[in-house]
């Protein structure tokens, strides 16, 4: 391989087109402009540019480079930002992109639907939220923090703000007998379908280490699941022995429906020693009763120190696919800012 010089233009460095700072560099006679990309900011590396980037003490919209490969627009975003170790990805979708401004920024991906985690509860202040991951699984677990409190959300706030147009995205593609485009595959709120133990081990530890929990796993919290009425399903109304609940997810083939009763409930009781009625509510919470988990509505248990949860009113967990940066190539983030 020949050795290469690069050579930025001034416009580079000093102008802007269109949000994209331009190049006239060029590589062995073959980088045109039509070969040029957008490259972006990559502080922590983990593949998600960065939309937002910290000077000094002032926090501003990252600059990107315009350029044919990864190595041009280092150089060219090194003149920018002298004082930064640039690496760069080739979308600015990352959600956390600072460890020193949040630990938890090598455990938050990226922005595929409309918000970042940040963003689902409606406040005018900070909420507080803990992210973790298990089994290809990435999730999102919104609660108080030791000295303030997160606003509690009806349920179809709560699964709105983690469905496909909030902060789960979506696949969309043609779906056979379906009226154009619609969603393929997309976030929701946590789902238990399959084996739930170590999910909820997950769960209980994400707690612990936020501080809701003791160290031990005991304390108390509510959050909505996906975990629907048989109305909110489509479903027949309920027969004999069978409470009017389903677990509703997605699969390669869609939404999917299946009845409470046939899924594992194995480290999973029912707050009260049943279920509510399916006919006056229509979404249910995963409650933590001290040393045990339970499903049933989020006043089951008491909110600890502060303003008690309410039947119809609680917190609540997303889960989504851990998405692949790669397949974000090419995309920058329109809501920049939002």
């Amino acid at each position: 391989m020949r050795l290469v010089s690069i050579t930025v233009s001034l416009a580079a460095l000093t102008g802007c087109i269109n949000g994209n700072w331009t190049t006239t560099t060029t590589l062995d006679g073959s980088c045109t402009e039509e070969a040029t990309r957008d490259f972006f900011l990559d502080l922590d590396g983990d593949g998600w540019g960065e939309p937002f980037v910290t000077v000094g003490t002032t926090r501003e919209v990252a600059r990107s480079a315009r350029a044919c490969t990864p190595a041009q627009a280092v150089t060219e975003l090194a003149q920018t930002y002298p004082d930064l170790t640039i690496t760069v990805a080739d979308n600015n979708r990352d959600c956390v992109d600072d460890e020193s401004l949040d630990p938890r920024a090598a455990e938050i991906t990226g922005r595929i639907g409309s918000i970042c985690p940040d963003q689902l509860v409606p406040s005018d202040t900070d909420i507080f939220f803990t992210p973790f991951s298990e089994g290809g699984r990435e999730m999102i677990v919104v609660h108080d923090d030791s000295d303030a409190a997160t606003p509690i959300v009806w349920g179809d706030l709560a699964a709105d703000a983690c469905g496909p147009y909030g902060w789960g995205g979506g696949t969309f593609a043609p779906i056979a007998g379906g009226n154009g485009d619609e969603v393929e595959a997309a976030g929701s709120l946590l789902t238990l379908v399959g084996s739930p133990g170590p999910t909820l081990t997950a769960l209980r530890d994400a707690l612990s280490e936020s501080g809701v929990f003791s160290s031990a796993g005991n304390g108390e919290w509510a959050g909505y699941v996906g975990v629907v009425s048989y109305e909110m399903a489509g479903q027949a109304a309920p027969g004999s022995g069978e409470s009017g609940w389903w677990w509703e997810s997605w699969t390669d083939e869609g939404l999917t429906y299946t009845k409470v009763e046939d899924v594992d409930a194995t480290g999973l009781g029912e707050c009260n020693g049943a279920l509510p009625d399916a006919t006056e509510y229509n979404r249910l919470a995963l409650v933590r009763q001290d040393t045990t988990w339970c499903l049933g509505l989020p006043s089951d248990v008491e909110r600890a120190g502060s303003v008690d949860y309410e039947s119809r009113m609680g917190h609540f967990v997303c889960e989504r696919q851990i998405p692949n940066a790669a397949d974000w190539a090419g995309t920058s983030d329109w809501n920049l800012g939002g």
